[in-house]
């Protein structure tokens, strides 16, 4: 299986919302001069995550988390003068705007394929001494949230890192559960199997760390104990 980065998608539509953006910040600030913080956040653990999980009935699911302000840069549809603050008092509609050109940069750019190795008729099923392969795009169900439910997670990250420092404890991003969650799944027919996989991830996303995992499941009786020895 193996894991690479999409192309970037138009630069025209970047710009274009990258301007947006500037303008509505200009306005704002001319306004009331709310937008930027006086705080700066900074965090520990910041590369995004991709989780690959493969089921027993031929389900995988890949789980994507990111930190949204850091994929926005790297996308050209924020610069260094709009920082978290500044996406947590955006309007909802211009937060919409912003949001929306994430999420479309998953459903162009997050993408799977399954290489099966060809098989030369001539050999009765035996695999070619150099295999040649066929590559068939998987279909996908994405589910990622809503644009209000990643605007309420920038927000409560923002009240949560006001008050770190008066009395509580400073918050971590070890956990990063202030990291947007996009997951997405599949399902692998009978003649297919992981080692098949090509997985492309948005290359805004920079480096990220993957971890694979082939989940054994059973039911467990209600009489009956757990172990490793006995799972799957």
């Amino acid at each position: 299986m193996a894991l690479k980065h999409a192309t970037r998608p138009n630069r025209l539509a970047q710009t274009m919302l990258s301007a947006n953006i500037a303008c509505w910040m200009k306005l704002a600030l001319g306004i009331g001069g709310v937008l930027l913080s006086p705080f700066s956040l900074a965090h520990g653990l910041k590369d995004p995550t991709a989780n690959i999980e493969v089921f027993p009935n031929g389900l995988v699911n890949i789980k994507v988390q990111f930190y949204l302000l850091d994929f926005l840069k790297r996308q050209g549809a924020a610069n260094e003068t709009v920082d978290l603050a500044a996406l947590a008092v955006m309007p909802p509609p211009v937060f919409q705007m912003v949001y929306d050109t994430v999420r479309q940069a998953f459903v162009e750019q997050l993408t799977v394929t399954c290489h099966a190795a060809k098989l030369d008729r001539k050999t009765a099923g035996e695999l070619q001494a150099e295999p040649q392969f066929d590559a068939q795009q998987l279909i996908l169900n994405r589910r990622f949230p809503s644009g209000e439910q990643a605007h309420r997670l920038i927000q409560r990250e923002v009240v949560e890192a006001q008050y770190a420092n008066s009395g509580k404890p400073p918050y971590t991003y070890d956990d990063r559960r202030f990291f947007q969650v996009f997951n997405a799944d599949f399902k692998l027919t009978a003649k297919q199997s992981a080692e098949c996989l090509r997985i492309r991830l948005p290359s805004e996303l920079g480096t990220v760390y993957v971890s694979y995992s082939s989940i054994q499941a059973r039911h467990v009786d209600a009489d009956e104990e757990w172990s490793k020895r006995n799972a799957p």
